[in-house]
């Protein structure tokens, strides 16, 4: 029969119930069915969804011949009234032992062990030295029919009388591979009958197996022969018996490794981490079977120790080499040979220790062989446990040691320190991968028992032990002495020596103590049966020794406290060491901490233990990346997303949170309003709600909390990109995409939103650190169920407190008598011997956790009587930092550091260990949603679900670690005021306003730097050291010590005030954590944005500034977010649904997190009320502008708090703006800029968007200009503005009553006051504001300038839309350019420029204006507008001539043209404007800064004077154009011109001297050399003839000719010419070398000759230089270029009466007509009359003829029988009519022509020599020219 109680009731005091359970109900029993005895029992976990939640236990009971599972069930009282156990919570609850039909056979192989796993599987061990698995199957998987029984309901899977539990649609794994192969190695008892009758057929149905046994260590041939032949037999054949029976099994769950101990002394370890989980409850498949065990090592203990001692035993002092047998261990000597000797009492020791073994082993070996004399049997174990063979294991936690992990208890009592970590394996910051068992184990100790030693009547003694100790105080027995007492080596007594053997029965190993069942009437057979002494180990903490008193060897490792725990607790006795009952078969421990649990208690110390520090590189990643949830109004119908259109002026009122119907509305009623009215609508018709496609619009949440918790046992989700992140890395950023799935196309889904950012496994789940019981007693301060030590004998259960060091020091508090603790002398023998740090650390526990106030008095009371001074202590050999520790300044003396009180030092752990379990935990874990796609048929579209949150506290024990926080910061503010109550050392005066703004540093802006005293904390210190020279020189005395011990009290005082800031900060986090959890499930709130913690650690929110960013913008936005939102709900009294709770909050926030919410937040939640409110009227009401007045002056009030750059700009991270810098794309930036932060939530962006609504322009820049102040603008002043806010939020400025004045804003200025000589924004000047973020005050100074841009140019925009834009727009400019802040409205002059309104900035009269067009922007062309628009025009001139002018810059040519030219048009227009005195004046300062020459009005004269030099100036500009562009057409002309030449006359102004002789003569340009010589009024006569005639011969020579005349004429014609070196030959003689020259009766020069005196007739003559142009010189020339080129058309001249083409092109120049007949008319008379040339006369006179009937005929008159004469260019034009008609007048009236004409008409009558027929035509056409001037004229 097996008997089974609740330990823990009679544990707290109730009486057990009968043997069958009918009372009590905390007592039951279960009987065997087939009555065999009980082999072995264990108490295992159940498999999850086998049973109901009120099975935690299961019970593996073994017989010979079968294995049984009952199930464990607590019921609640509910179900059983009146009967049962309490449980933690208070309530009762039944013991239930419920047998099920899970059971399966062994074989007739008894299995002596069991152990589980905490998944639910089940290993047993085997006589046979094999690993068994006991497999059940998961009845979720089979039908709700299978769960029958009275028990039906409450616990599933129980044995039913009624109905078969095993029903045939269940399934299980078989765990091998299908077909016979997979069954001969499974070793199942299918084999047979499928050896026999074939293999089951497909089509029959297999009936699944409820539960089956697997052996993981036999072979596939023993599998198979095991199936039929029975295990009695097999165990003579089979070789895992010759390691013995498997006697005991433990479970290293942290490791995965299940540890099997044999009755040989084998230690096996098998590693689970290879296991797979089964697959999930509904799947339609075979479930996989988890991997098998796999054996990784196997060590021999008593061989292994054995080589172990021999090396000790020899005083080697290294270990010795791996052994070639596999299972011999390594051997290691961690704490080198000394401390290997010490283990085990020297050298001799060991020598003992071996030579009881070889004793042992002699006696066995005779034994062995009496038996096979008797018997013939083989040689079987030992019945007495031997010196070196272990009986007990036991797994070593992570937390207890880092490297160990296994200690196995011989029966000689010695302790093995085994691992099977790989020997590189020496950090706790190590993955699964190197937790895994290696090949080989390692003994790295052996310890040997203390030097007990048994009486003659059988009782336990030991030599020169200690009573006490830490474990002195087992079951009450207060012996504080104990602690101090001497320590005790670890040895064998010389009477074990001599032959009395004591054995240890059994062992026990954990919990930070050692007990040793020890019997020592084993060794004598006539002894009798008394029972066993209990001996008690456990580690010294108290102060080290400098010898161990045995043998004088230094120690090395931790002492050991043994002690007897029954003498202790008897009175009275014979044997007062033994425990009564008999022989003890077992021992093991409570624990007040579940692995499994999830109560607070066990929480915390989940979170305490797993806490390893981590490194440097870990936490110098910086913060995790915040996530932003994507929108998530969705429509359930389609795939698009519900838009809406907002204008942006009312951006700000639309609503976020409101469903898209009232979106729609909104936009519908704003869009008439606009039309209609061109006004806003009124914001309850913004709101009103509207039925219609209200159903097809879904608002989900962005978050939702999950159930899981990072403090459970199962802790947070671990991401598998989480598993392939380093150490150096906390976080993975790498973009994700959903990848496409089947035959989908990869193109037509789009990506799924943004993952959060992955985190690494140091983050998400921390590796354990081993912590001594020191630092983690605390944890048990308090328990409901504290750590107890059991032992089971026949006698029953016995229980043995395992009480701590802080439950003997309440024992000795509670005793005293003394009214000073400090005279107490126990309590003082105490902090002696535990050190004064470490007993002032467990006073302080003790007066922060304990529940007793008497308790917390009294530890408060013993901690500052023994807390000592600090002092100022110079660094000793021994001890050079001197104990340093947060000294804050230099040291007064040279050479002298800081030492703080055993006090303080015990504050520092106190608040380290209640700080550790989250200190460096993520507070929050956001994984986003997943995107669900819709299928195309079903109308497409996709859905992402809300971004999982997991929090690492649950409220319960987020309280439990609150409290202590909250206890000792009330504590610290009592017992602590002078330190707390203000900033130490700093003037009282500015105690609230000198704080910096760091969270852990103190104040230290109040303190005196002048004078070098800035490391003096006090001003009589100060004075002291400025008057210590003159002490000196008089030789008095100087108080050097004193001030050493002011110095180190101030100091003191400082790290106190630290340290309280530090627990207020943690304590209110912890309450914002948890009110913000609350406030996530309230629906009148808006979600929290949960993202923004995600990643981030306790340490960062509470000590970095940029938590604290993170939180005060996450908190900013969750009390305005509801107002704005929800704002158009009213009810009847005006005040929403959502501000009730949202008022409730920030009150709550104001009271009790007023470190993490600020003033800002509070003014601006106001704000946004005030704001909503206002909208919700129309415009022009009372009391829409009275609410917008109390708006506008709630955030102004707030904007003074906006410190936070990554809540103004609406992003944590920064986003690059400089990357399309210079292009189009960043004249738009602002409004990148601008929407960047009203979409992602800046309460700033959102605040100034209201006020726009509001029409409140001058509000909301003076909004924008306050924030920018904060970082480095220059803030405007509106009078008192504390009184001001005092007026808006408190006389308390809306703190709780009790909050110390220096807390007052603390955490809410910037670190450093900004500067206004700050660098530009963007400049490399600009540094992060905090270490991993990338939001700098540049960023956020640029967000204030792009938001008020933004708003500012929708207005000048909107001019045409509404109505009010125009003078709102000129209301906002106007007061923009009114700030004093320079830099700013540097910007603001710059985004009127590149936003195209250069009207509005050119219209600002404002030096500061003209100073950055002149010297910033330096655009001569922008400055001269201004001027121009400001009607001074003579300045424009100025400048504009300066830049054409300047010398100091390259200025194209083309510019500099361009800015004479205006020059030219500003000084013209002067002439005609008057400048007014007061523009003048006004400008008059500025005048000086732009460099303007002239400051006073100039004269009208003096205008007259500079518009000639400058139309002087221009003429030459334009001739350096022309000659530039005549250079550049001809290549050869570039390459004959230097570099630097031609660089001049592209970018400067060239003097005209230097034009002709330096580039126009060399160059052969003739045409310009004359343009110089007319614009210089130059009359250089030959010069001019030289030019021309060269001009002339440019085109016609060098060349060849058929007519000698031409030859001649030709030669003459250069001769004086540049080109008197070309040839000129006749076509009959030239030869091969002047057979390429042109032939000149081609006529190819004349077209290019006519166009080149065209153009340089029209540009030189009429133009006031007429020498340069000399037609005399130019009509001889070309008449005889005429005559020689075809002379057959000279003499058919006078038959057409048209004039020659010289005469037309004189005419086109623009030479008037009496000077063209007066240059024929000297031809006519330089040539002979008719003499000698006749045909040149008659040529002659037909041109004067020519020349008169084309002047006569562009009069518009008429001659007979030619009608009109033809102008060249084929019409008449009025101009040319009126200049010839005027020309003809003229010379008419004056008589001159007419005369002239008679004396043509007489010479030709006179002439006889020449053509009859030509004079007469001459004749006739000379008589109707006369006729018709005097018809037209006389």
């Amino acid at each position: 029969r097996l008997y089974v109680w609740s330990y823990d009731a009679a544990l707290r005091g109730h009486g057990g119930g009968g043997e069958d359970g009918s009372a009590g109900e905390d007592f039951c029993s279960y009987a065997v069915p087939s009555g065999q005895c009980v082999a072995s029992v264990g108490l295992v976990r159940p498999k999850k969804g086998v049973f109901t939640d009120a099975v935690e236990w299961v019970l593996v009971v073994t017989t010979p011949e079968e294995v049984q599972l009952c199930a464990l069930a607590f019921e609640s009282a509910a179900s059983v009234e009146g009967l049962g156990t309490p449980d933690r919570n208070g309530g009762s609850r039944s013991l239930r032992l419920i047998p099920t039909r899970f059971s399966i056979p062994t074989d007739s192989v008894p299995m002596l062990s069991v152990c589980g796993t905490d998944d639910g599987r089940i290993f047993l061990g085997g006589h046979d030295g094999c690993l068994y698995e006991m497999a059940y199957d998961n009845p979720a998987m089979m039908g709700s029919s299978n769960l029958g029984g009275r028990h039906r309901g409450a616990i599933a899977g129980i044995d039913d009388e009624d109905s078969d539990y095993l029903g045939s649609q269940a399934q299980l794994y078989y765990g091998s591979a299908e077909g016979m192969t997979g069954l001969l190695l499974s070793g199942t008892k299918r084999v047979l009958s499928s050896v026999v009758f074939g293999p089951m057929a497909d089509s029959e149905p297999r009936r699944p197996r409820k539960c089956r046994k697997v052996n993981h260590t036999s072979t596939g041939v023993s599998g198979f022969i095991s199936s039929f032949v029975p295990g009695v037999i097999l165990n003579w054949f089979s070789s895992s018996v010759k390691a013995g029976p498997i006697v005991s099994m433990s479970m290293d769950a942290e490791r995965s490794t299940l540890y099997a101990l044999t009755s040989m002394g084998h230690i096996h370890a098998f590693d689970l981490s290879s296991s797979v989980p089964s697959a999930p409850a509904n799947s339609s498949s075979v479930v996989p079977a988890p991997a098998p065990p796999r054996l990784a090592c196997t060590v021999d203990a008593p061989a292994s120790a054995r080589r172990y001692l021999d090396y000790v035993a020899r005083g080697k002092t290294y270990p010795p080499g791996t052994s070639q047998s596999s299972s011999i261990a390594n051997i290691s000597f961690p704490g080198g040979g000394i401390g290997a000797q010490n283990g085990v009492g020297g050298m001799n020791g060991a020598r003992a220790i071996l030579k009881i073994a070889d004793a042992e082993l002699q006696q066995q070996q005779r034994v062995d062989q009496s038996r096979r004399k008797v018997s013939g049997m083989k040689a079987g174990a030992s019945e007495v446990a031997g010196m070196l063979h272990p009986i007990s294991i036991s797994v070593v936690r992570r937390a207890e040691s880092k490297s160990l992990s296994l200690m196995a208890i011989t029966g000689g009592g010695l302790r093995y320190y085994l691992t099977t970590l790989p020997l590189s394996t020496s950090s706790i910051r190590g993955g699964p991968a190197n937790l895994k068992p290696g090949r080989r184990f390692t003994l790295c100790h052996v310890r040997a028992p203390p030097p007990y030693s048994a009486t003659q009547n059988g009782d336990i003694t030991i030599e020169s032990g200690s009573g006490g100790g830490a474990f002195g105080m087992m079951n009450g027995s207060a012996n504080p002495s104990a602690a101090a007492s001497t320590a005790i080596s670890p040895g064998i007594h010389p009477s074990q020596r001599a032959g009395t053997r004591i054995v240890a029965e059994q062992g026990f190993a954990g919990h930070g103590a050692t007990l040793l069942a020890l019997d020592a009437s084993r060794s004598d057979p006539n002894a009798p049966l008394t029972g066993d002494a209990i001996v008690a180990m456990v580690p010294d903490y108290s102060q080290p020794r400098s010898a161990l008193p045995s043998n004088g060897i230094k120690r090395a490792g931790i002492t050991e406290v043994v002690s007897l725990p029954m003498v202790e607790s008897s009175t009275s006795g014979d044997n007062p060491a033994i425990l009564p009952g008999g022989r003890i078969w077992d021992i093991a421990a409570t624990s007040p901490y579940d692995s499994n649990a999830s109560d607070p208690d066990t929480c915390l110390a989940r979170l305490f233990f797993h806490s390893a520090t981590p490194t440097n590189t870990e936490l110098s990643v910086g913060l995790v990346p915040a996530y932003f949830p994507p929108p998530k109004n969705r429509r359930i119908e389609g795939s698009q997303q519900a838009r809406g259109a907002q204008s942006s002026l009312e951006v700000a009122s639309a609503s976020s949170n409101s469903q898209a119907a009232n979106a729609f509305t909104a936009s519908a009623f704003a869009t008439i309003y606009r039309l209609l009215l061109g006004q806003q609508p009124p914001r309850q018709l913004q709101g009103a709600p509207v039925s219609v496609a209200a159903a097809s619009i879904e608002k989900e949440p962005s978050y939702k909390i999950s159930k899981r918790i990072g403090c459970a046992g199962t802790g947070f989700t671990v991401h598998p990109d989480s598993r392939r992140l380093g150490s150096s890395r906390s976080y993975s950023t790498s973009p994700y995409r959903r990848p496409p799935s089947g035959n989908q196309r990869t193109n037509t889904r789009p990506a799924v939103a943004a993952k959060s950012s992955r985190l690494s496994l140091w983050l998400l789940s921390p590796q354990v650190a081993p912590l001594s019981q020191v630092v983690s007693q605390h944890l048990a301060v308090n328990t409901a169920s504290p750590s107890k030590l059991l032992a089971l004998n026949s006698g029953g259960m016995h229980c043995f407190d395992n009480k701590s060091i802080l439950d003997s020091l309440s024992a000795v508090l509670m005793k005293s008598t003394s009214s000073n603790m400090g005279k107490d002398q126990n309590i003082r023998s105490f902090f002696e011997s535990y050190g004064f740090s470490d007993g002032c650390a467990m006073c302080l526990s003790l007066a922060v956790l304990s529940g007793s106030d008497s308790l917390r008095r009294r530890a408060t009371q013993a901690a500052l009587s023994f807390a000592h001074v600090p002092s100022m202590v110079l660094p000793s050999a021994d001890n050079p930092s001197a104990g340093i520790v947060g000294f804050n300044g230099g040291a007064l003396a040279s050479g002298h550091a800081f030492r703080p009180s055993h006090l303080y030092n015990g504050l520092v752990a106190l608040v380290s260990r209640l700080l550790r379990p989250i200190w460096y935990k993520a507070a929050v874990v956001v994984t986003e949603g997943q995107t669900l796609y819709r299928r195309r048929q079903y109308g497409g579209g996709k859905r992402v679900l809300p971004a999982r949150v997991e929090l690492l506290l649950d409220d319960e024990t987020l309280e439990t670690i609150r409290q202590p926080l909250a206890t000792l910061q009330a504590m610290l503010k009592d017992v602590f005021a002078p330190a707390v109550e203000s900033v130490p050392g700093a003037k009282k005066k500015q105690s609230r306003a000198s704080a910096d703004g760091d969270a852990m540093d103190v104040d230290s802006n109040g303190l005196s730097h002048n004078n070098g005293d800035q490391h003096l904390i006090t001003r009589a210190m100060q004075y002291q050291a400025r008057a210590l020279p003159h002490r000196q020189m008089a030789g008095r005395p100087v108080s050097v010590e004193k001030d050493l011990e002011a110095k180190a009290r101030m100091t003191e005082e400082r790290n106190l005030h630290s340290l309280y800031r530090l627990v207020s900060r943690t304590s209110q986090l912890l309450t914002l954590m948890s009110q913000l959890h609350r406030a996530q499930a309230n629906p009148a709130l808006p979600e929290i944005e949960w993202g923004l913690l995600h990643g981030l650690t306790y340490c960062q929110l509470a000590t970095e500034r940029s938590g604290q960013d993170r939180i005060e913008t996450l908190l900013t936005n969750l009390v305005s977010a509801g107002e704005e939102t929800l704002g158009g709900h009213f009810d009847a009294t005006g005040i929403s649904s959502s501000a009730v709770e949202a008022d409730n909050l920030s009150a709550f926030l104001s009271k009790s997190c007023y470190l993490y919410f600020s003033a800002g937040s509070r003014l601006t939640y106001q704000g946004f009320r005030a704001a909503n409110s206002a909208l919700a009227y129309n415009a022009g009401t009372p009391q829409r502008v009275a609410l917008a007045n109390r708006a506008s002056a709630y955030f102004r009030a707030a904007a003074r708090h906006w410190y936070n750059p990554s809540s103004v700009t609406g992003r944590l991270l920064r986003i690059d703006v400089d990357a399309n810098r210079g292009s189009s794309a960043a004249e738009k930036e602002y409004e990148k800029t601008a929407k960047r932060a009203l979409d992602h939530g800046s309460p700033f962006a959102r605040a100034v968007a209201f006020l726009m609504d509001l029409h409140c322009v001058g509000a909301a820049v003076d909004v924008c200009m306050i924030c920018a102040s904060n970082f480095g603008g220059v803030r405007p002043r509106y009078g008192d503005e504390t009184a001001n806010e005092i007026e808006l939020i408190g006389d308390n400025d809306g703190y709780a009553d009790g909050v110390l004045s220096w807390e007052r804003g603390l955490y809410h200025r910037p670190l450093n006051e900004p500067s206004v000589s700050a660098p530009q924004p963007g400049t490399p000047g600009n540094t992060s504001v905090v270490s991993g973020i990338e939001v700098t005050n540049a960023d956020a100074l640029r967000t204030c300038h792009s938001v008020l841009f933004c708003h500012l140019t929708e207005l000048l925009n909107a001019a045409h839309q509404f109505v009010d834009a125009p003078a709102l727009a000129e209301e906002m400019v106007s007061v923009c350019s009114s700030s004093s802040d320079v830099r700013f409205l540097r910007n603001l002059y710059e985004h009127l420029l590149t936003s195209g309104h250069v009207e509005f900035l050119l219209r600002i009269e404002s030096p500061t204006l003209e100073n950055w067009i002149a010297h910033e922007k330096k655009d001569t062309f922008l400055l001269a507008q201004y001027y121009t628009l400001h009607n001074l025009d003579w300045l424009s001139g100025q400048v504009m001539w300066k830049r054409a002018t300047t010398v100091e810059e390259k200025v194209p040519l083309a510019e500099r043209i361009d800015c004479l030219t205006r020059a030219c048009n500003a000084y013209q227009s002067a002439q005609t404007k008057a400048t007014t005195a007061s523009s003048v004046g006004s400008l008059i300062g500025a005048m000086a800064q732009t460099g303007t020459p002239q400051v006073r009005r100039p004269s009208v004269e003096e205008i007259n004077r500079l518009k000639s030099q400058v139309n002087e100036q221009l003429d030459i500009a334009s001739l350096q154009s022309r000659l530039l562009d005549a250079i550049l057409a001809s290549d050869s002309l570039v390459n004959d011109v230097d570099a630097s030449k031609l660089d001049a006359l592209k970018t400067s102004l060239i003097p005209v001297s230097d034009m002709y002789n330096d580039y126009a003569g060399p160059l052969a340009l003739y045409d310009m050399c004359l343009l110089i010589l007319r614009t210089c009024h130059e009359n250089d006569t030959d010069s001019i003839v030289k030019l021309w005639k060269s001009i002339l011969c440019d085109y016609t020579i060098p060349c060849r000719v058929r007519d000698p005349s031409a030859q001649t004429f030709l030669a003459e014609l250069k001769r004086g010419s540049m080109l008197e070196e070309e040839d000129i030959v006749l076509d009959g003689s030239a030869g091969p070398a002047h057979a390429n020259l042109p032939l000149f009766e081609d006529g190819g020069w004349l077209p290019k000759l006519k166009d080149r005196v065209l153009g340089l007739g029209k540009d030189l003559y009429g133009q006031g230089a007429d020498y340069t142009f000399p037609l005399d010189l130019i009509v001889r020339t070309l008449e005889g270029l005429r005559r020689v080129y075809a002379p057959s058309e000279s003499s058919s001249f006078t038959g057409s009466m048209q004039a020659s083409w010289p005469v037309q092109l004189l005419i086109d120049v623009g030479a008037p007509y009496p000077v063209i007949l007066e240059v024929y008319d000297s031809l006519i008379h330089r040539e002979s009359n008719g003499v000698n040339d006749t045909d040149a006369w008659l040529r002659n006179m037909a041109n004067v003829v020519g020349v008169l009937r084309i002047w006569v005929g562009r009069t518009n008159r008429t001659l007979a029988g030619s009608g009109q004469i033809q102008f060249a260019n084929g019409g008449i034009g009025n101009k040319e009519q009126e200049d010839a008609s005027a020309q003809l007048f003229r010379a008419v009236s004056s008589g001159g022509l007419l005369h002239q004409i008679d004396s043509y008409k007489a010479s030709l009558e006179a002439c006889v020599s020449g053509n009859a027929d030509e004079i007469a035509s001459l004749a006739s056409s000379l008589m109707d020219c006369e006729n018709v001037i005097r018809r037209s004229f006389l």
